[in-house]
């Protein structure tokens, strides 16, 4: 009789052990292993990443929706000569009849629109202020888009630089008071004028 075998002897299994085979095994399983852990670390990072893009994005928009919705004119614009605005809101354009964009740009200048009479002591304020680190006030004319003449009030507060990629700037608002400079002309007209003060 014939016997067939499919195992082999506990001696021949003995001299003949293979430890490559189940070395290679486990060098893969930890491979695996270490790859899923890479991805899983990326997976979750990326998530964080997102989270904090989404805080970033909401901060902003409740920040644009505060500067947009405050009277007068917010701005951020360079310190030094030729004071290009490096934000300006869009309230800008009822006040001077041009676009916010054109500001920024540069394709036109805020300080165009200042009156010569008071550009400098528009410029003397915000030199003084950045003398001694300190905030200023100043009112001067504007003429704007249309020709009109418009007193403005600006409140600004100088700030130095950051960086070497980050020049001085100045922050600020501006505010019309044109009706306020027209009421005071008219009280001091009639002051003079009214025989009751005579």
């Amino acid at each position: 009789r014939w016997a067939v075998r499919f195992t082999s002897s506990k001696r021949f299994e003995a001299d003949n052990r293979d430890w490559q085979a189940l070395l290679t095994l486990l060098a893969g399983l930890s491979v695996n292993l270490m790859v899923f852990a890479v991805m899983h670390s990326h997976a979750r990072h990326q998530k964080r990443i997102r989270q904090v893009a989404l805080r970033l994005e909401h901060s902003r928009d409740e920040f644009r929706t505060l500067v947009e919705n405050v009277p007068g004119v917010v701005f951020r614009a360079e310190l030094h000569a030729p004071q290009r605005m490096i934000h300006i809101s869009r309230n800008i354009e009822a006040l001077l009849g041009e676009k916010a964009e054109r500001f920024t740009e540069g394709t036109i200048l805020f300080t165009d629109y200042v009156h010569g009479d008071d550009f400098a002591r528009r410029e003397e304020a915000i030199q003084e202020a950045t003398a001694s680190c300190q905030s200023y006030e100043v009112e001067y004319r504007v003429r704007d888009a249309r020709g009109t003449l418009r007193w403005l009030s600006e409140r600004g507060q100088p700030q130095p630089a950051g960086s070497e990629d980050s020049p001085p700037w100045l922050d600020g608002v501006l505010l019309d008071v044109t009706e306020r400079r027209a009421a005071e002309a008219a009280i001091r007209t009639m002051a003079f004028m009214d025989p009751l003060t005579q």
